[in-house]
């Protein structure tokens, strides 16, 4: 974890609106993701490379969701 030293004044609520803006993005990342996935026929016309890259970067998603849950959590 890494913590920096802000100098002035941090504005939390600005930087709430900012989290709470890439988590909406983010879900709507993993959503579209997840629909595409999900759709009939993707995994018998889908190369299976094309399957694991696509979990990777749902994976990825989830992760970054979560530290942006996390550091809205800690801005409260």
């Amino acid at each position: 974890m890494v913590y920096l030293k802000v100098q002035g004044s941090l504005n939390t609520e600005a930087e709430r609106e900012k989290l709470k803006t890439k988590m909406d993005e983010n879900l709507k990342q993993q959503e579209k993701l997840n629909k595409i996935m999900n759709a009939s026929g993707y995994h018998e016309k889908v190369d299976p490379k094309i399957h694991e890259e696509n979990m990777k970067k749902l994976e990825k998603l989830m992760q970054e969701f979560e530290f942006f849950k996390e550091e809205s959590t800690r801005l409260e």
